[in-house]
């Protein structure tokens, strides 16, 4: 049996140290992976058997060693000062009752060839003991950290049980001189293994101080931000703000000394726009990619649009509701500016292609339709028909009654064309007195009946002056129709002259009737 005289004191150091070094390794080998229950922790195989090697006078000096070894182990861990303690005592009363009941179980010296000792190895210590003490643990760890008490049990019974049954054996074999060189030749194992578990705890420490560098950047980012943004999650029907940064809180006016986490709805915010900042959310969870949208937020000063951009964070346990970070963006003068340049294209482009006094379309761009359909009509073998008008006795009515009422005279004109013809024509100022109707898809025919109603409709529809009186105005017109079959190509330089000599036409035969363009009576 090992005795302790001049070296008492340096094996319970070494015991001490193989408690501490085997505990803080935290060996755990799975014997069943899916539920990777029974673990293996050696430390209370070892000071087992230093107990049941030791006589009970060395024993205080072996359990303050280990207690002290097993506590800081804990501690080192990162369990808390009062759990590490209760732990370690609650092991240090395992292994001396497990050492108290072999040793009166079995004959001096213990040896394991004996079936006796043995079976009160197995039976006492691994069972019966460890049992006991292992309920123990359990109460421990379920009112420390809520964990399931008979799953800590039997996570409990069966490390110490099977750290026992592995190394006491062993040990009650060997000889004493031998035992006393492995324990040494261990220790230094150990310490080296120590040294190597100290250095990954120094990259653990420098790692958790980077991390808490890139925190405090991220939260100063977080906070001297010039957009809005936070952190939120979904509960129920309702939106839970974990977080939001000054900007946000200024913006939507939350107090200053809010408490976080608290609900959309708390804080006043409309139903509708709960509904459609969880639509989104939800969709951001679906697609698993940002998600943009915009809508209107009314303020004290008004409406203001806002740009919103929700992502979804990274995603924790399953039983705990997902995370999503926003952006926002007060866009509310960009659209204003957006809306003006628009507003501004389209009133270059309404003045680029009308007339500034009739509103109708103007020579270039009544122009531009002519060659439109025509390439339509020569395409399909469509018929396109134009009407030139010319005010009649125009010039005099600028010079009898100034060209205030000449504008007037232009603008009733415009009028009447813009009704009269069909939805599907195009009407538009030609120069000066003259109107041009371009007639898609129309042969000669029908024009000349367009051409009538247009020209009685001016006719029966004086123009009323300011002093109450009527100014009857007439017009003229001329035809220019491709017709029904094309031989050859039409051009629109051969419409327009075919059609203005139809209109010089009219004029030279007394004015307020229609002519018809022909050459050698076929259309052109």
């Amino acid at each position: 049996m090992l005795t302790y005289n001049r070296f008492r004191i340096f094996i319970g150091c070494c015991v001490g140290l193989l408690v501490f070094t085997s505990a803080s390794l935290d060996l755990t080998w799975f014997v069943v992976p899916p539920a990777a229950l029974p673990t293996v922790w050696p430390a209370s195989g070892i000071l087992l058997a230093a107990l049941l090697l030791a006589p009970p006078p060395a024993w205080p000096l072996l359990l303050i060693s280990a207690g002290v070894a097993m506590g800081l182990a804990q501690l080192w861990a990162g369990t808390p000062p009062l759990v590490s303690v209760a732990l370690a005592l609650a092991h240090l009363a395992e292994a001396v009752l497990a050492a108290t009941l072999v040793r009166r179980w079995s004959a001096a010296p213990l040896a394991m060839t004996r079936l006796r000792d043995l079976v009160g190895l197995v039976a006492i210590a691994a069972v019966a003991s460890n049992a006991l003490t292992a309920l123990l643990e359990a109460s421990i760890v379920w009112a420390s950290f809520g964990a399931p008490f008979w799953q800590s049990w039997q996570i409990w019974f069966i490390a110490d049980g099977v750290s026992m049954l592995l190394l006491n054996p062993l040990a009650a074999s060997l000889d004493t001189h031998l035992y006393i060189m492995i324990v040494v030749s261990t220790a230094y194992v150990m310490a080296m293994l120590v040294s190597e578990r100290a250095a990954e705890h120094a990259a653990l420490v420098q790692a958790k101080e980077l991390l808490r560098t890139n925190a405090a950047i991220l939260h100063s980012f977080f906070d001297s931000a010039t957009m809005m943004m936070g952190i939120i999650e979904l509960i129920d029907d309702d939106i839970l703000h974990i977080v939001d940064n000054a900007v946000t809180q200024r913006f939507f006016g939350l107090p200053a000394d809010i408490s976080y986490p608290y609900h959309a709805s708390a804080i006043g915010v409309p139903p509708e726009h709960i509904r459609l900042w969880r639509a989104q959310y939800v969709a951001c969870s679906h697609c698993g990619t940002p998600v943009t949208f915009e809508y209107a937020h009314i303020t004290t000063t008004g409406p203001r649009m806002l740009a919103v951009s929700v992502s979804l964070m990274i995603a924790g346990p399953t039983d705990t509701p997902q995370r999503f970070a926003y952006l926002v963006e007060d866009v509310t003068e960009r659209r204003q500016t957006e809306a003006d340049l628009r507003a501004a294209h389209d009133l270059y482009a309404f003045q680029s292609s009308h007339d500034s006094l009739t509103g109708m379309l103007n020579r270039r761009a009544i122009t531009d339709h002519v060659d439109a359909e025509l390439a339509r009509a020569n395409r399909g073998s469509y018929p396109l028909s134009l009407i030139l008008l010319d005010i009649d006795h125009f010039k005099a009515v600028n010079d009898q009654h100034g060209h205030l009422l000449g504008d007037h005279a232009l603008i009733h004109i415009a009028q009447i064309l813009t009704q009269t013809v069909r939805p599907f024509d195009w009407v538009g100022r030609w120069g000066g007195e003259e109107f041009l109707v371009v007639l898609s898809s129309t042969g000669l025919d029908d024009a000349c009946m367009i051409a009538e109603r247009l020209r009685a409709q001016i006719a029966a529809n004086p123009l009323r002056r300011p002093d109450e009186t009527e100014l009857h105005l007439t017009v003229s017109i001329g035809i220019a129709s491709t017709g029904l079959s094309l031989e050859r190509e039409g051009h629109p330089e051969q419409l327009f002259r075919y059609a203005d000599d139809a209109l010089y036409t009219a004029k030279r035969n007394g004015r307020n009737q229609i002519r018809v363009a022909m050459t050698n009576a076929d259309p052109l």
